[in-house]
């Protein structure tokens, strides 16, 4: 999963029987944040930039004290 290139997210399962680690979530996560901060800078406020902000919102919220484990889909 790290040779992905910089901004550029895993496949992640449609049907949210895809279960990530902490540290999946946080790559994830840190993928999602550089992709808005994109959209950002070329003033690009379009429908996948709030499908992006909506994302980071649900995994933001998660935190290696609460879950080892994140279900997608949840």
């Amino acid at each position: 999963m790290n040779n992905l290139p910089k901004g550029v997210l895993p496949d992640i399962d449609p049907y949210g029987d895809t279960m990530l680690y902490i540290d999946h979530i946080n790559f994830i996560s840190d993928n999602i944040q550089i992709m808005i901060g994109n959209k950002e800078r070329q003033f690009c406020y379009d429908k996948e930039y709030n499908q992006l902000k909506e994302l980071y919102e649900k995994f933001k919220s998660v935190t290696p004290k609460e879950t080892t484990l994140f279900l997608v889909g949840d």
